[in-house]
């Protein structure tokens, strides 16, 4: 649980307030902070401290979602690479969320003792940490900024297949992503990894697996 938290601060996703401080504004609500606990596939323990986005009203006409590749797109980027001789990497961004803004404004009134010294301060929520309602889409519309600046367009088949003319202008570069996990294939996959990892933490990379066998679970990992 320390290290969840201490890494959440690291990632800016807080800011504390004097005990008693009332909410910025009108439209800034209310929620709680709790920790959820899990064990991975690989046996590895987990907790993750999650926002209470039950507790907030959200606009019906507001985009909320993650969109993520479809299955049949992964299949068909996979294809085009091995008969194009291009190389494919897979990768997991740590604590992908936290790296957006939050389009939402919460507040948790009052820290727990989990916080140290910080316990009973007001907590404003400012990056799009799990639990909100808007986080998948703040995510999503994060990364797709960070590609866009990087050269990448979406296709038009679909809108979470990014590819770019390659330097040498011999080929076409290609990054799919699954909210947080994702796969790029290029002649150089390595360089277009290092690239993304300039503006994100960047874990598990390696070789894909059989990506049409990894689809059949979402939360199996692409890679080794």
């Amino acid at each position: 649980m320390d290290a969840e938290i201490n890494s959440l601060l690291n990632c800016g996703c807080f800011e504390f307030h004097p005990a008693g401080s009332a909410p910025p504004d009108d439209e800034c609500q209310k929620t709680t902070l709790r920790c959820i606990f899990a064990i991975k596939h690989d046996l590895r323990r987990k907790s993750r401290l999650v926002a209470g986005g039950h507790l907030l009203d959200v606009p019906t006409d507001v985009q909320i979602c993650s969109l993520q590749v479809k299955p049949i797109s992964t299949k068909l980027v996979s294809i085009v690479a091995d008969k194009t001789g291009l190389k494919q990497l897979c990768g997991n961004f740590s604590n992908a969320h936290v790296n957006a803004e939050s389009s939402q404004k919460a507040c948790v009134p009052k820290a727990g003792y989990e916080f140290g010294s910080r316990k009973g301060m007001m907590i404003m929520i400012v990056k799009a940490l799990c639990g909100l309602s808007a986080s998948g889409a703040d995510w999503h519309r994060h990364f797709s900024n960070s590609l866009r600046s990087c050269g990448f367009e979406p296709t038009r088949c679909n809108k979470d297949v990014w590819i770019r003319l390659a330097e040498d202008k011999t080929h076409c570069e290609c990054i799919c992503a699954c909210v947080d996990d994702f796969m790029t294939a290029s002649k150089q996959p390595e360089a277009v990894m290092e690239l993304t990892k300039k503006e994100h933490s960047v874990k598990g990379e390696g070789p894909c697996d059989d990506v049409a066998l990894m689809w059949q679970s979402v939360h199996l990992p692409w890679h080794r």
